[in-house]
C-alpha cells in the first residue's frame, strides 16, 4: 500500500491516516512534553494538552512517524502508551482504550430490574387465581369448610365429619374415601358439588357407575392425575348392586397419590313412581364392602330433613324472589303437598321455585 511522504497534506489510505493520527498524536506528545512540563514547572500551572498540532514535512518527525508503520502495530502502540512521565501514565491509551465494563454492569442491573417486576407480577397474577390453590391445600380446604357450614342446611354433623377428613387428608397425604350415604334429596350431591367448585378442573374427575368395570376409562383417569396436588374422584348415583365394581375401581388406583374419592349411594326406592322405600340393609352392606378395601375411609351418613327447615328455606327464597309475603304459606303448602319432603327432600324445589312470579 503505498504511502503519501508529506503528511500535513493527509493524502494517506484510511487505514494509514487512522493509525498515523494516533502515532502523530502519542509522538507529539512525547516530543511536546519537555516543554510543557518544563512551562508548568516555571509558572506553576496545569500542563496543556490541547494545543494545536504543527508538524513539519521536512523535519525528521515525518520519516519517524511513517517508519512506525513498517513495525508492529500493537507492540508499537502498546510501548507507546504504557511510557510513563514523571510517575503518570500518558493520557493517550485511556483516551482511545474501550471499556465494556460500564456497558456489562447496565445489561446485569436492567436484568435484574426484568426478573423483580416480573416475579412480582407472576406472584401477583398466582395469588389472584384459583392457581394458588395448587400450592395452598389448607386455605382451599378451609375455603370448603367455610363454604359448607355457610350452605348446607340440617346436616351440621355431615359438615363436621367432612372438615375433620379434610385437615387427616393434608396431614397424611394419602388417599381417602368418603361414602356418602343417604336418601333422595337430602343433599348429598349438592355437598359434593359444593366441594368440587374449590378445586382446579383438571383436578376433578367424574366417573358413571356404568363405567366402573371399564378398564380403559379407569387407566385414563389414572393418567390424568397430578401426582403433586389433591385430585377429586366424585362417583354419584351407586346402588349397593355397584359395590362390587366399586371395590375394583378403587383397589386400582394408586395409594401414594394425594386422592379424595367421595362417593355418593342412594339407599331410597321407588315403586312406580309414587311410593318411596328406605333400604335399611343397604347401610350394612355397604359398609362391609368398603371395609373390605382395607384403605382410609369416612361413613358420611346424612340424616333426613326435617319440614320445618326446608319451609324456613323456601320463605327465604321467595323474599328473595320478591313474592309478596301473603302469598308465602299458601304457596309452600302447595310445594310440599303429599309428603313431598319424606320422598324427595331438597330435589326439584328449585324447580319449582323458578316457576313462581313475584307479583
Amino acid at each position: 500500500m503505498a504511502k503519501s511522504p508529506v503528511l500535513n497534506t493527509f493524502f494517506f489510505t484510511e487505514e494509514i491516516v487512522t493509525d498515523a493520527v494516533i502515532v502523530r498524536r502519542t509522538f507529539y506528545q512525547e516530543v511536546s512534553d519537555k516543554k510543557i512540563i518544563e512551562t508548568s514547572y516555571k509558572y506553576s500551572g496545569s500542563p496543556t494538552y490541547n494545543e494545536p498540532m504543527d508538524v513539519d514535512s521536512s523535519t525528521d518527525l515525518t520519516n519517524s512517524i511513517i517508519d512506525t508503520k513498517n513495525e508492529d502495530k500493537d507492540t508499537c502502540l502498546k510501548q507507546r502508551f504504557n511510557l510513563r512521565l514523571k510517575d503518570k501514565s500518558l493520557d493517550t491509551a485511556s483516551r482511545y482504550k474501550v471499556s465494556h465494563s460500564t456497558h456489562v454492569t447496565t445489561i446485569v442491573k436492567l436484568l435484574l430490574i426484568f426478573f423483580v417486576l416480573l416475579s412480582t407480577f407472576l406472584i401477583c397474577f398466582f395469588k389472584s387465581t384459583d392457581l394458588y390453590l395448587h400450592l395452598n391445600p389448607e386455605i382451599q380446604f378451609e375455603d370448603i369448610k367455610n363454604a359448607l357450614k355457610e350452605k348446607i342446611l340440617n346436616q351440621e354433623e355431615v359438615v363436621l365429619t367432612i372438615g375433620h377428613n379434610l385437615d387427616d387428608l393434608i396431614e397424611t397425604q394419602l388417599p381417602k374415601l368418603l361414602v356418602f350415604v343417604g336418601t333422595t334429596g337430602v343433599g348429598k350431591t349438592y355437598v359434593a358439588n359444593v366441594m368440587k367448585s374449590f378445586y382446579l378442573q383438571e383436578h376433578v374427575h367424574e366417573v358413571l357407575p356404568e363405567n366402573l368395570p371399564n378398564v380403559e376409562s379407569h387407566m385414563a383417569i389414572v393418567s390424568n392425575l397430578d401426582p403433586y396436588c389433591y385430585n377429586l374422584i366424585l362417583i354419584d348415583n351407586l346402588r349397593a348392586s355397584h359395590l362390587d365394581a366399586l371395590t375394583s375401581f378403587v383397589r386400582m388406583l394408586p395409594d401414594d397419590y394425594k386422592l379424595l374419592i367421595i362417593t355418593i349411594f342412594n339407599v331410597h326406592d321407588t315403586v312406580n313412581g309414587v311410593h318411596y322405600t328406605i333400604n335399611a340393609d343397604d347401610y350394612n352392606l355397604i359398609r362391609y364392602k368398603i371395609d373390605k378395601l382395607q384403605m382410609d375411609f369416612e361413613f358420611v351418613v346424612f340424616r333426613q330433613l326435617d319440614q320445618d327447615v326446608v319451609k324456613n328455606w323456601l320463605k327465604n327464597r321467595l323474599h328473595e324472589k320478591g313474592v309478596d309475603s301473603t302469598r308465602h304459606d299458601t304457596l309452600i303448602e302447595y310445594m310440599l303437598r303429599k309428603n313431598y319432603v319424606k320422598n324427595n327432600g331438597f330435589k326439584g324445589l328449585d324447580a319449582k321455585l323458578s316457576l313462581i312470579d313475584n307479583v
